[in-house]
Parts: C-alpha cells; structure tokens; sequence
C-alpha cells in the first residue's frame, strides 16, 4: 500500500510525492516487479529503503522511466539523420502523452489558466490592500490624526503594490496591460 507524503493545502496536495511499493510502482509503469527491481539495482530507478523495504517516489519515477527510455531508444539506434529525428518525435510524443495523462489526473493545469488564477488572486489582495487605510485609520488613531494617519498608510501601501506590479514572476494587472503593450 502506499504512502503519501504530508498533504498541502488545496490543490497543491495533488501534486505531493506518493511512495510506492514496487509492485505499485510495476503496475503504474505496465511493466513487471523484476523489471522494476532490475532497473533499482542497476540502472537507479529512485527509491528509498533497501530491497525488502523499497519505496519508490511517484511522480518521479515516472519522469525517471520516461528518460531512462528514451535514453535506451536513442542508444539503440545509431544516429543517423532520419533516426534522429524519429527518435526526437518518439521523444516529443512520450512527453505529450505524459502530460495529456498527468492533465487527466489533475496534476498539471493549462500555465493560462493558472496565470488567470493567479492575476485574480492579486487582484483580491490589490482590493483589500487598498482598503486598508480607509478601515484601519479611524480605528487607530484620534480623529484629528486620521487624515495624517490614513495618508502615511496609503503611501506605504502603494510602495507594497510597485513592488508587486515590478516582480517578473507576477502577472501584470489588468488595468495596466493595454499600458503594457503600448
């Protein structure tokens, strides 16, 4: 039976590492349980423990067989141009299958929807950040300091927000990207 890593929140769980026993592990890759403890002897399918106790990490022991494949393909045939390129589109196609499964599963979502994702999810935060001076001021500070107060907090939250829209790794918001393209 296997075992699976602590879960993370959300969607995330379904992305954490599942140890397999070998026999789950031969089933998955639709090849034998010797098949699978030659290629942990010899060739460094990953696992963890010894021969009686192995377990082997899920989804990299995919990723590892992928390779190890076409790895053994590629030294099967002799480079020659027209082999070569069959074994780059044998390659090509292995790769884009795995993705197709690993879609299937919900392991691997479209990098557009996960940009919408994400773009919405700082728009949620861009809202609540500058709503924070309005709500926050009247209650931290007399009433004639409020203006003071509600000012020095929008600058600094504006500061936060440059720093957001400057990151390459976030998406830009959606009221600058017709500034953007200009």
């Amino acid at each position: 039976m296997s075992r699976k890593l602590p879960a993370l929140p959300g969607k995330a769980a379904k992305s954490a590492k599942v140890w397999l026993t070998p026999r789950e592990t031969a089933e998955r890759l639709g090849i034998t349980l010797r098949r699978v403890q030659q290629l942990a002897a010899t060739e460094g399918l990953p696992k963890r423990g010894d021969a009686r106790t192995a377990r082997h990490p899920w989804p990299t022991v995919r990723a590892w067989y992928d390779s190890y494949r076409e790895q053994a393909f590629l030294r099967k045939h002799r480079p020659t141009e027209l082999s070569t390129a069959r074994a780059r589109k044998v390659a090509a196609e292995a790769r884009l299958a795995e993705v197709q499964a690993r879609r299937a599963e919900g392991d691997v979502v479209d990098v557009m929807d996960f940009d919408r994702a994400v773009g919405d999810a700082f728009q949620r935060v861009d809202r609540k950040l500058k709503a924070v001076p309005a709500r926050l001021g009247p209650q931290v500070a007399p009433p004639d300091q409020v203006p003071v107060l509600v000012a020095k907090l929008r600058s600094m939250i504006e500061e936060i927000r440059d720093e957001l829209r400057m990151a390459h790794d976030v998406p830009p918001h959606r009221e600058q990207e017709g500034h953007d393209a200009a």
